[in-house]
């Protein structure tokens, strides 16, 4: 007797926290399910939202079951074609989600003939040409801008699908679960995103993808963003003159307060994400930072910092040793837990943090406080230097920030001492 469709399901979240191999899922953070969207994302170039995946978990009470798109996405990343060979490679016949009672045959039948003998045959004649599959071969404008000095994380669509047959256009949302219906066939659409890098929107005609293109989202300069809770849009930033205070870049004590007042308040980060020439197969990076201890503001502290290439990139975690638990160190597609060495990711309140990173055609090291706490071979070229980002579960201050090539001469030097905008 092949398994029902909540034990497939359950095949399914099993094999996925097998490959996460993050704790137990009852214990996962959001955080955990931030880095399992972008890991998915990653490997399957499918977007998933994190209210998707918590509800695969129970985190968020749903009865639904994943769209096909999302289960697709996972099984990708677990290895399969699809959710189709997911299925099958289980021994089981793919399930058909929604199943008619087997009483609506007939009227369904009748139903049918009415419509074909009422249309005059119009309907067989719409199913001999699909005006769909006759779009994939036309040309039409989906184009995208890069968002380098306008409103950041804004993102700029030009369209002009005039020649296109029939209706139902949208746009699939890079990472939110709504879609942006199209109204207009010639125009000009902007939409903001949660964070910055490489993103992919599509275009589709109901079910049928015509087009798909990439984007870059950046900055000219430094900006601080304080985020609200997951998923929204709304956000308050702060540009490179208003974060300079007193030699180093933060966002002020009091407009952090008045923030966590006004605001449901998640996270801030400081950003510097433009297109440089500067190439990441070898360099050396130095930075100084700390997490700032806010009167009244009980959380547990934690912190990020991300440098990314064209190519590739690393992030890796700090925090108090409660608050490891479920942090990764992300080496491009490797992953270690930092709970597996807390000494090297733990900091105390307000303690600086002396950052340096090496990294040559064989392997990448990273120094805390002149101690080496990553080790690894890395011979993939990240690339040009795109981004870096620091991200602190309440607030941070950056003293300096700077990248050096092969040769120890200065590509970037940010010591914050004057508001500088590049």
């Amino acid at each position: 007797m092949p398994p029902k469709e909540k034990d497939i399901i359950e095949f399914l979240k099993n094999e996925l926290e097998a490959k996460y191999n993050v704790n137990n899922r009852e214990t996962w953070t959001h955080q955990d399910f931030l880095n399992l969207s972008g890991l998915i994302q990653e490997k399957s170039g499918i977007p998933i939202s994190v209210s998707t995946l918590k509800r695969l978990y129970g985190k968020i009470t749903s009865e639904s079951v994943p769209r096909h798109s999302s289960l697709d996405a996972i099984c990708v990343y677990l290895g399969y074609k699809n959710w189709y060979d997911f299925q099958q490679k289980k021994g089981t016949k793919p399930l058909k989600l929604y199943k008619p009672r087997k009483i609506l045959y007939p009227i369904l039948k009748i139903i049918l003939l009415v419509i074909i003998i009422s249309s005059g045959g119009y309907f067989i004649k719409d199913i001999i040409y699909n005006p769909v599959k006759s779009n994939l071969e036309k040309d039409f404008v989906f184009a995208t801008a890069d968002t380098f000095g306008i409103i950041p994380h804004s993102v700029i669509l030009k369209i002009d699908i005039t020649n296109l047959k029939g209706n139902n256009f949208w746009i699939k949302h890079p990472e939110r679960k709504a879609n942006i219906l199209l109204n207009n066939k010639d125009t000009v659409i902007n939409f903001f995103l949660r964070d910055f890098g490489f993103k992919s929107i599509a275009l589709y005609q109901k079910n049928t993808k015509l087009k798909e293109t990439q984007i870059r989202t950046g900055t000219d300069g430094w900006i601080g963003l304080v985020s609200m809770k997951e998923e929204s849009e709304n956000k308050v930033t702060y540009n490179s003159t208003e974060l300079y205070n007193n030699g180093v870049l933060t966002i002020p004590e009091e407009e952090f307060k008045n923030n966590i007042k006004l605001l449901n308040f998640d996270e801030v980060r400081y950003v510097y994400a433009n297109k440089t020439p500067y190439n990441l197969d070898r360099f050396k990076l130095e930075t100084r930072w700390r997490y700032k201890k806010t009167d009244g503001y009980d959380i547990c502290e934690r912190s990020y910092f991300i440098i990314s290439g064209t190519k590739g990139y690393i992030s890796f975690p700090f925090g108090n040793k409660s608050c490891l638990k479920g942090l990764v160190v992300f080496i491009d597609d490797k992953r270690y837990p930092a709970i597996n060495n807390p000494e090297h990711f733990s900091y105390k309140h307000n303690e600086w943090l002396d950052i340096k990173i090496i990294k040559n055609n064989e392997k990448i090291e990273v120094y805390k406080n002149k101690h080496l706490i990553i080790s690894d071979t890395c011979k993939k070229n990240w690339g040009t230097f795109f981004l870096t980002k620091y991200q602190f579960i309440g607030n941070g201050e950056i003293d300096y920030f700077r990248l050096y090539d092969e040769r120890d001469s200065l590509m970037l030097d940010f010591d914050f001492d004057e508001p500088t905008i590049e």
